[in-house]
C-alpha cells in the first residue's frame, strides 16, 4: 500500500508540473489574450472567461470552437481598411465535422477572423442563441458560411446589437460548398453590407419558417439563386425606415436573382427590379407555389 501511495503521489506531482508548464491564455482586466501560434487554447479561454469579457485572439487556432458563455466577444483583430478586409486571427476547423465556431449562447460577438476548414459551417448560431458577426472572412467551408437555425438570431454584418449598420462592418462570405448564409428553423437574421460571393448553391437561403432582412449586400457569382425564400418563410429587401435606399446588388448568379416558393413572402421596394440586377442566369424574380410579394411603391 505504501508503494502504491508513493506512485499516486509521484503521478500527481508530474501532472502538476505538466499543467504548470502548459501555455495558458493571459488575462488583463478580466479580458483574456490568446495566441494560438504559441500553443494557447481558444476553447480554454472561452470556457474560463467571465460574462462580458472580450477575448483577443492571434495566430491560427486549429479545431472547432463552442461558445456557451453569454455576452462574450471574440476579437480576431481583423478590420476593413478602406475597401480591403485586412485579416486577423484564423479559426481553422481542420476538416472536423462540426462548425468552426458554434454559438449556443446569447449576445455573442465574432469579429475580425478568417474562418475556414469545416466539413459543415463556418459559423453556426443555434439553440435560441444570438450573435453579432462582422468583419470576418468566412470561406472554404463544406456547407454554409453562416448557419442560423433552431430559433436563433444573428446580425450578420452589423456592428453592435441595436446599432444601425455600417458599410465597414460587413463580412466576406465566399467559396463555401452550399450557401453563403442559411437561415432556417424559425430563426431570424439581419444580413447587411456583406459580400456574398461564389458559393456552391444560394447566396442566401431563408427557409422552414424563418425570416431575414437583407440590405446593402453584394450577392454575386453564386451557383444557384442570389436569394431563395421557401417553406413558409419571409425575406425583406431594403425597406427599413432607418436606412432606406440601401439596396442589394444581386447579379451574375446561376439561377434567379430572388426565388420565392412554397407559401413564402418577399417584401421589398417597387420596382423590385431596381433592387436586383439583370444578369442572373434565369432572370430577376421567380414567384411560384403560393408565394406572395409585398412591394412598397
Amino acid at each position: 500500500m505504501m508503494v502504491f501511495g508513493k506512485f499516486l503521489f509521484f503521478t500527481a506531482w508530474l501532472l502538476s508540473l505538466a499543467l504548470l508548464g502548459a501555455p495558458r491564455p493571459s488575462h488583463a482586466a478580466g479580458n483574456p489574450s490568446v495566441d494560438c501560434d504559441k500553443g494557447q487554447s481558444l476553447q480554454q479561454a472561452i470556457n474560463t472567461a467571465k460574462i462580458g469579457a472580450t477575448i483577443n485572439v492571434r495566430g491560427t487556432c486549429t479545431g472547432v470552437v463552442i461558445v456557451a458563455t453569454p455576452n462574450l466577444t471574440l476579437d480576431g483583430g481583423g478590420a476593413w481598411v478602406g475597401d480591403v478586409l485586412v485579416g486577423g486571427a484564423t479559426v481553422n476547423a481542420g476538416g472536423q465535422n462540426n462548425s468552426a465556431i458554434r454559438v449556443v449562447a446569447d449576445f455573442v460577438t465574432i469579429r475580425g477572423f478568417t474562418i475556414t476548414g469545416s466539413l459543415r459551417n463556418g459559423i453556426s448560431v443555434s439553440r435560441a442563441g444570438s450573435a453579432n458577426i462582422f468583419a470576418n472572412m468566412i470561406e472554404g467551408n463544406a456547407r454554409h458560411g453562416v448557419s442560423v437555425n433552431q430559433s436563433a438570431y444573428a446580425r450578420i454584418g452589423e456592428n453592435g446589437f441595436g446599432h444601425l449598420p455600417d458599410e465597414g462592418n460587413g463580412n466576406i462570405i465566399r467559396g463555401n460548398g452550399f450557401r453563403g448564409v442559411s437561415v432556417s428553423g424559425s430563426a431570424d437574421a439581419a444580413v447587411r453590407h456583406n459580400k456574398i460571393l461564389d458559393n456552391g448553391r444560394e447566396g442566401i437561403r431563408v427557409h422552414t419558417g424563418a425570416s431575414a432582412g437583407a440590405d446593402g449586400n453584394l450577392i454575386d457569382g453564386n451557383a444557384r439563386d442570389g436569394i431563395a425564400v421557401d417553406w413558409l418563410s419571409a425575406v425583406t429587401l431594403s425597406t427599413s425606415p432607418d436606412h432606406p435606399g440601401e439596396n442589394n446588388t444581386i447579379s451574375n448568379n446561376g439561377h434567379w436573382g430572388v426565388e420565392c416558393d412554397n407559401n413564402s413572402i418577399v417584401r421589398g421596394d417597387d420596382p423590385i427590379y431596381g433592387t436586383l440586377g439583370d444578369a442572373n442566369g434565369f432572370g430577376t424574380l421567380s414567384v411560384s407555389s403560393g408565394c406572395r410579394t409585398q412591394l412598397t411603391p
